[in-house]
């Protein structure tokens, strides 16, 4: 585990994301994470620029009808949550624990130059943080195989 905090998020993240326009309606919105069983998205502009995140949970206030704004709600921007919170590719996973447990969030935004790169979850550390570190041979080890290679054992 001593690699964890010096893990980068480009290491981890999701590159290939899934993202959803701040123009769709609520109804594709939910033809969406019914299609791909996410927590939730980055949502973009027309332009492809990061505006906000959508998540299951703002969905469903809406389908309760918990607030005045889901008398008025019929597009994802008028449910996502903007500004949002984004890490850099370079940040170290400590840093975007850290994010993570101070803003509460599950899921972040990888942002680049203004540019989504991708998405970075807790499962993705989970992953990280269980996964099996390639046996490293002892240095010890190492020396004495090649000191029998080079210098051949005597014969009593």
């Amino acid at each position: 585990m001593n690699r964890l905090p010096h893990a980068e998020v480009k290491e981890i993240m999701k590159k290939n994301v899934i993202t959803v326009n701040e123009n769709n309606s609520l109804d594709e919105l939910a033809d969406k994470f019914r299609k791909y069983n996410f927590h939730g998205f980055p949502v973009v502009d027309d332009e492809g620029k990061l505006s906000g995140i959508v998540t299951k949970k703002d969905l469903l206030k809406i389908y309760r009808r918990q607030n005045l704004q889901s008398v008025f709600a019929d597009q994802v921007r008028d449910i996502m949550v903007s500004p949002v919170v984004t890490v850099s590719p370079d940040n170290t996973i400590s840093d975007v624990i850290d994010v993570m447990f101070e803003h509460a969030k599950r899921i972040l935004p990888v942002v680049d130059d203004g540019k989504l790169v991708g998405m970075i979850c807790q499962r993705d550390i989970v992953i990280k943080i269980l996964a099996k570190e390639p046996k490293k041979k002892s240095q010890k080890s190492m020396i004495s195989k090649l000191t029998k290679r080079i210098i051949p054992t005597r014969k009593k």
